[in-house]
């Protein structure tokens, strides 16, 4: 409570207890009560508003609009309301929503900041990710295929025969295999050198390639040693 209102309620009391003390004389020792009983009563009564006088003013001048300011302020919290009304608020408690507006838009910022960085993470992380599945998906291929000619190689040929032999003995379908050999490989490395031998391969790899049906299976299992496994 401010020193005015102190000083206000202070005489008030005072006031009315002059006054009742008068009036309980007058009734103690039983005089008449005299024409001025009037003012008595009324000052009694200014006593009373006075001693009332700080919660009156604190209701119309803190409770209501404390009230009034909290309601605004979850309006705005839940985005029901603008920012802006809080520009509305006056009296006493206008640096309070004052106060607030800069905290919130304070806070909004760094949502919109927050929400950017994740967006950018997200993004980092899915690029990077893409990344490393064509790189995984890369390896997977170089350890399955032959780098020289492109068909499968060893490796492959171990991991798909069996599970071909089991698909064809379930639906009782035939299944052929080709092993093929490349007769005086050996001569033409060492006659013409090994990058003729290389050429030799990939040509064979190719002449395969465009012989065998898209469901075959094609692989280069040893330096001139090819296997051609064919479903059906």
């Amino acid at each position: 409570m401010r020193l005015t209102d102190r000083a206000i309620k202070a005489l008030a009391m005072l006031i009315g207890a002059a006054a009742f003390a008068l009036l309980l004389r007058s009734l103690i020792v039983r005089e008449p009560l005299h024409g001025n009983w009037v003012m008595q009563v009324m000052m009694a009564l200014a006593a009373l508003t006075g001693c009332c006088w700080g919660e009156i003013r604190q209701r119309y001048t803190w409770v209501k609009p404390t009230r009034q300011l909290l309601d605004l302020l979850s309006k705005v919290k839940s985005s029901h309301a603008p920012i802006e009304e809080l520009r509305s608020v006056g009296n006493e408690l206008a640096p309070v929503a004052m106060a607030f507006r800069s905290l919130v838009i304070e806070l909004r910022e760094k949502d919109r900041q927050l929400a950017e960085i994740e967006a950018e993470t997200h993004q980092r992380v899915a690029a990077r990710t893409d990344a490393l599945e064509r790189a995984l998906g890369g390896l997977r291929l170089q350890a399955t295929r032959d780098s020289l000619t492109g068909l499968n190689n060893r490796r492959s040929l171990d991991e798909v025969l069996p599970e071909l032999m089991l698909r064809a003995r379930q639906a009782d379908l035939d299944l052929s295999l080709l092993m093929i050999d490349v007769d005086n490989f050996k001569l033409l490395n060492d006659t013409r050198g090994h990058a003729a031998g290389d050429e030799m391969l990939k040509t064979i790899a190719q002449l395969i390639r465009s012989s065998i049906r898209d469901h075959d299976a094609a692989f280069r299992c040893g330096g001139d040693e090819f296997v051609i496994v064919l479903p059906d």
